[in-house]
């Protein structure tokens, strides 16, 4: 169902206002891209990696060597993943305008 041009004439007032209250979400926005989909990639590497280690830890009762490189390696896949992921969160977050050494916009 077409829109109207009163509905028209709403719309694009509505994106006028929000281009000049949040820039950047505009821009996000108009350009279809949704910086989701990568902390949600980060997030599911770091369950993967947390049943890595835990697999690696159970093995290790048969076999010490094999399993404590495993765990290891889950260990550290888990810190890699968590550390981008704080990274991409971050980035998507607004920043805090109280926190020390930034300036607060009116």
């Amino acid at each position: 169902m077409p829109l109207s041009n009163d509905e028209r004439q709403k719309l694009a007032e509505i994106e006028r206002e929000l281009t000049r209250a949040d820039p950047e979400l505009a821009r996000t926005i108009a350009s279809g891209r949704f910086p989701l989909l990568v902390p949600l990639l980060y997030a599911a590497a770091f369950v993967a990696a947390a049943a890595v280690l835990v697999g690696g830890l159970v093995t290790t009762h048969a076999f010490p060597i094999t399993g404590a490189i495993v765990a290891v390696a889950g260990a550290t896949l888990m810190a890699w993943s968590a550390r981008r992921l704080l990274r991409e969160v971050r980035g998507v977050l607004p920043a805090d305008p109280t926190a020390p050494g930034r300036s607060r916009r009116p």
